[in-house]
């Protein structure tokens, strides 16, 4: 069973099942939260947005499929609903990842040449019976989030780079040549091999920790 999970993702997603199924008194349990304590934080340490992606070295099919199956069965989702749809664009589709380009023009700012990687993944809502209301957006969003955290682990344990991206046109008439339903893309997901001669993007800086985490403090 444990010879299974190779990965460190796949291996904190198990931690994360026992723990909410409330099995966790197990040496299993133990062992491995012993072996991956650091190798998260050094996973994700190395993990940076990438806006130029190897043209001349593509990740073959089979890996991206591999991870994207691996992802759906270690995502958790509220229900087992999955609230959107993963729309992917491959390598050969290059008309489409130059129309995406173009899409990620309207802000007038300089185009995200990351919609030109070899993989583009399109997130879309989902309506999922019978729970009707399932593609609120906000639900959307935060299931899209975590499917996509784990994903990008995946990735980078393969040593796959990963891009993301949400500068694009909203109104739903300008995806009409792309697979997404008529529904509108919330977000947007593009693996490769970055291109080594462009320095990776840097955003800007954080807001400090005491601005995010905010510990509760009872009234006296």
């Amino acid at each position: 069973m444990w010879a299974e999970r190779t990965t460190v993702v796949a291996r904190a997603t198990y931690l994360y099942h026992c723990f909410f199924n409330h099995v966790i008194n197990t040496p299993e349990y133990f062992t491995i939260y012993r072996e991956i304590k650091m190798t998260i934080e050094e996973l994700f340490t190395t993990r940076r947005q990438i806006r130029s992606f190897d043209s001349e070295k593509i990740p073959s099919r089979e890996l991206i499929e591999d991870l994207l199956h691996k992802t759906f069965s270690l995502t958790p989702s509220k229900q087992n609903i999955f609230p959107y749809s993963v729309h992917v664009i491959g390598p050969e589709h290059y008309a489409l990842k130059d129309e995406l380009y173009l899409l990620s023009q309207h802000l007038g700012q300089t185009s995200n040449t990351q919609s030109l990687a070899p993989y583009n993944l399109l997130f879309t809502p989902r309506l999922a019976k019978p729970n009707s209301f399932s593609n609120e957006i906000a639900q959307v969003n935060i299931e899209v989030g975590m499917f996509s955290a784990i994903l990008t682990g995946l990735c980078v344990e393969q040593g796959l780079s990963v891009g993301y991206m949400l500068c694009y046109k909203d109104d739903v008439s300008y995806w009409t040549n792309f697979p997404n339903d008529g529904l509108r893309v919330e977000f947007t997901m593009h693996i490769g091999y970055a291109d080594d001669a462009v320095r990776p993007f840097i955003s800007e800086s954080k807001p400090e920790y005491d601005e995010v985490i905010n510990w509760y403090k009872a009234i006296k």
